[in-house]
């Protein structure tokens, strides 16, 4: 029972239906928070934009369109040893932040861009940064601008301008 002082993330509203990360699963409300169903879907993070829902699972990002009925998984153009340490969702835009392995044990920090709902995935090559600079975190969407930190730093960058320089 949530009202145990057990800690809910990610509290998500579609009209009269509530979702959350509960332990590790999507929990789901249809009667404002009075009772919940757990889904069974593993998930530590989840946003909704429009009628689209997005979940994060690590590694990867799981997606329904129909309120949590159902969820997919939608990687292509995502390499196979990408992280995904945070993203963010704006309409049908998806902005993902992780790392990339690469040989020897280390990790690259790595942007990755959806225009399609998660459908298909494009490598930002720099374009997130225009002074080549690290991303600590994602931040997220506001007013068609993302949001990043960096060196203890905020910084923006238009979606458009990401969109066209990829």
């Amino acid at each position: 029972d949530i009202r145990q002082g057990n800690y809910v993330y990610d509290l998500v509203r579609l009209d009269s239906l509530f979702l959350a990360v509960y332990r590790g699963n999507i929990i789901l409300s249809r009667d404002i928070g009075l009772t919940w169903t757990d889904t069974g879907i593993r998930c530590e993070r989840i946003c909704a934009s429009g009628s689209l829902l997005v979940g994060m699972s690590w590694p990867s990002l799981r997606f329904s369109t129909d309120a949590g009925k159902t969820w997919e998984g939608r990687s292509s153009g995502l390499p196979p040893d990408f992280s995904i340490g945070g993203f963010d969702v704006t309409g049908d835009t998806i902005v993902a932040l992780g790392e990339l392995t690469i040989p020897i044990d280390n990790y690259l920090r790595a942007v990755f861009l959806s225009t399609n709902a998660g459908r298909n995935w494009t490598f930002v090559p720099g374009g997130y940064r225009k002074d080549g600079g690290c991303i600590e975190s994602l931040i997220g969407f506001h007013g068609g601008c993302l949001y990043m930190l960096c060196r203890q730093k905020i910084w923006r960058r238009s979606i458009h301008e990401l969109v066209t320089a990829v």
